[in-house]
């Protein structure tokens, strides 16, 4: 049977119909890292599924570093599902159905066909509705960041350097939520909308191929220093 002519996001999309979960795309492993690579060469998966202990591999690519993947991600408990245009013929839904299976115990896939668009946002956890509220929890932060702290707080009271470390957190947060929302990860979002920089620094810290999560980590250092200097020059 001829190889199906799909493109990567196709086939990840497809993966996520099957499986009934929103995978994480180029998501990074604190352990997952190139042989030889230095401390921070991590190496990303194309999707991972946490709910299902599940990550996919599509290697129509380099695959230069395939061992590296079949070595460590089950040995951290993780299934590895490696696919290539060869493996997925006529049905690529069903193939994926099947090899999955044969990868041993999981949490059930969904059941074909998918469900309609509204279902799927509900199994999902309402995206539309979830990111509604992210975006009014920024805006209600960012009124009192800037408002109050900036305008009202440090600027009326001369103190240039703190309403500078506060605008520069603002920036921060705001940067590293679209970061986070980006790499599928709505708790990393909440975290940097609410807690700021030094969230954000952590989350750049354990994705920093998201973009624009290098830009998210950058202002959230800066915005930790000028704070210390704030602090320290009264």
């Amino acid at each position: 049977m001829a190889p199906v002519e799909l493109e990567e996001s196709e086939i990840l999309s497809l993966c996520d119909r099957v499986i009934g979960e929103p995978g994480r795309r180029r998501h990074l492993f604190a352990w997952l890292r190139a042989p030889g690579g230095g401390a921070q060469e991590w190496l990303p998966v194309d999707a991972y599924y946490p709910a299902h202990r599940l990550v996919v591999v599509w290697r129509d690519r380099d695959v230069r570093r395939d061992t590296t993947y079949s070595e460590l991600v089950p040995a951290h408990g993780l299934r590895l599902l490696e696919l290539t245009p060869d493996e997925l013929g006529g049905d690529p839904a069903d193939a994926v159905r099947r090899m999955i299976a044969a990868l041993g115990p999981g949490a059930s896939l969904a059941a074909p066909p998918p469900a309609p668009v509204a279902e799927r946002q509900r199994a999902a956890g309402d995206p539309i509705s979830h990111g509604f509220g992210l975006s009014l929890a920024l805006a209600v932060v960012l009124f009192i960041e800037l408002y109050l702290g900036v305008a009202r707080g440090a600027l009326d009271h001369g103190r240039v350097v703190l309403a500078f470390a506060l605008a520069v957190d603002a920036c921060a947060r705001t940067v590293g939520m679209v970061a986070a929302r980006r790499a599928n990860s709505p708790d990393w979002a909440w975290g940097c909308v609410l807690i700021g920089s030094p969230l954000v620094a952590a989350f750049w810290r354990t994705n920093p191929a998201t973009e624009p999560a290098p830009l998210a980590g950058l202002l959230a250092v800066v915005a930790m220093l000028a704070l210390v200097v704030a602090v320290l020059i009264g």
